[in-house]
C-alpha cells in the first residue's frame, strides 16, 4: 500500500536521526525515486498513525509569528516504545522489504544507542514479569555479554527476545536452579539461531565482527540430542566469537 511505503520510508529517515521537523522529513521523502505518493499530501496522515501505534512522539517547537508552530518527530527511546518499532519492522509482509528494513535497523543509529545493557534488563524483567517462579531468572555477566552481542548482530534475536521468550516459558517449569539453567540455555540457543538466520539473509550489524558455526555430534552413545553444557555454563552447540 501507498502509504505503507510513506511511514517505512518515515521510519526508514528517523532511524538514522535524533529527530525532524516535518517539512524536513517531506523534504527527504521527495529524495526518494520510487516514492508513488506526494509526501505534501500524505505525511501528516501517516505520522499520526505512527503516533498512534506508539512507535513515534511529536512536540510543537515554538515559531514567531503567527499560524501553528511545527512539529519536531523523533522514534521512542523507552523500552515500550523501542519493542513498539520492531514489532512494526517484523509486520512487514514482504520478505524482500522485511530482509531490507531489517538490516537498515540493526545498523542504525538508532539500534546502536538502544541495544545496550538496559534493554537485556528490561528483557529479563519482561521475562520474570510473565511467570511466578519459586526462583527469578537472573542472568550472569558472562551470559548478560553473550545476550547484548546477539542483540547488537541481530533484528531476528532482538524481535525473539521481546516476543517469543514467553512461550519458551510455557515448555520450562521453572521453580529450581536447574529448571533456570535450562531456560536460559534454551532462550540464548535460540538467539543464536535467529542471529544464524540474519546470517543468512545477510542482514546482521556490519559493523559487528563475530565468527559463527555450527557444531553438531552424532553418536550412539546419548540416547536423546543434547545442547552441551560446558563446566556448568552455558555453551550451545552453536560456537561463536565477537570482536570490538
Amino acid at each position: 500500500m501507498a502509504g505503507e511505503s510513506i511511514a517505512l520510508n518515515i521510519l526508514k529517515i528517523l532511524l538514522n536521526t535524533k529527530g525532524m521537523l516535518t517539512q524536513e522529513i517531506i523534504s527527504e521523502l521527495k529524495k526518494t525515486r520510487d516514492l508513488k505518493v506526494d509526501p505534501d499530501a500524505s505525511v501528516s496522515e501517516n505520522l499520526k498513525k505512527l503516533q498512534e501505534k506508539e512507535i513515534i512522539e511529536r512536540e510543537s517547537t515554538p515559531k514567531p509569528g503567527r499560524g501553528p508552530d511545527p512539529k519536531f518527530t523523533k522514534l521512542k527511546t523507552d523500552y515500550v516504545g523501542f519493542k513498539k518499532v520492531v514489532e512494526y519492522i517484523f509486520n512487514i509482509k514482504n520478505q524482500d522489504v522485511l530482509h531490507k528494513y531489517k538490516k537498515i535497523f540493526i545498523n542504525s543509529s538508532y539500534a546502536k544507542e538502544n541495544i545496550n545493557m538496559d534493554l537485556v534488563n528490561g528483557i529479563e524483567n519482561n521475562l520474570n514479569n510473565a511467570l511466578e517462579p519459586a526462583e527469578k531468572i537472573e542472568f550472569n555477566e558472562r551470559e548478560r555479554e553473550k545476550i547484548l552481542n546477539i542483540l547488537q548482530s541481530s533484528a531476528s534475536a532482538i524481535h525473539y527476545a521481546f516476543i517469543e521468550p514467553t512461550l519458551l516459558l510455557e515448555w520450562y517449569i521453572v521453580e529450581n536452579e536447574q529448571d533456570i539453567l535450562k531456560f536460559k540455555q534454551a532462550f540464548i540457543t535460540r538467539l543464536l539461531l535467529r542471529l544464524g538466520e540474519d546470517l543468512l539473509s545477510d542482514t546482521t550489524n556490519t559493523s559487528k565482527k563475530f565468527n559463527f558455526g555450527i557444531y553438531v555430534e552424532f553418536s550412539d552413545i546419548e540416547r536423546f540430542p543434547k545442547i552441551i553444557i560446558d563446566d556448568g555454563k552455558i555453551e550451545s552447540i552453536f560456537h561463536h566469537s565477537f570482536e570490538d
